[in-house]
């Protein structure tokens, strides 16, 4: 049986991908859960226009990206926390801060998942940002103040 796929099913394939699949686990699993559909000649020209716009769309998507990520390299933002007086952090900054700062101060969004941090922050300084989009990577620079 030849259906195509409305969603990501793990170990079958990815939205809008044309499969052969056995004709029980298509009927009984993926066409009852709604999960495929019937492979017919309209529906797979349906989904071919899907695809093409899913793979335009990403195409735009990087390259917004890979713009902001030129743009981050120029980029040195302040956050201001609470801290003992040996500099440590009461509360540590994570990706959502340094994303919720790149949006307020630089006017960047960059998603939480392209923000790589080993673990949170949590002292009072100068600190080395990672941010890594699919090929692209840059660093930034982080200034963490004590907030008086």
């Amino acid at each position: 049986m030849q259906v195509i796929l409305l969603r990501d099913v793990p170990k079958v394939g990815k939205k809008n991908d044309v499969k052969n699949v056995s004709d029980g686990y298509g009927r009984n699993f993926l066409l009852k859960n709604g999960l495929a559909e019937l492979a017919t000649s309209k529906s797979l020209k349906t989904a071919e226009m899907s695809r093409a716009k899913l793979i335009d769309e990403k195409i735009k998507e990087d390259a917004l990206l890979k713009e902001s990520l030129n743009k981050l390299s120029l980029v040195e933002l302040i956050l201001k926390g609470k801290s003992n007086d040996e500099g440590v952090l009461f509360a540590g900054i994570k990706e959502l801060d340094v994303s919720n700062a790149l949006e307020s101060q630089a006017g960047l969004t960059i998603g939480v998942e392209y923000i790589k941090l080993e673990k949170p922050i949590k002292t009072i300084g100068r600190h080395e940002i990672l941010v890594a989009a699919g090929e692209g990577t840059t660093k930034l620079w982080l200034t963490v103040e004590k907030e008086e």
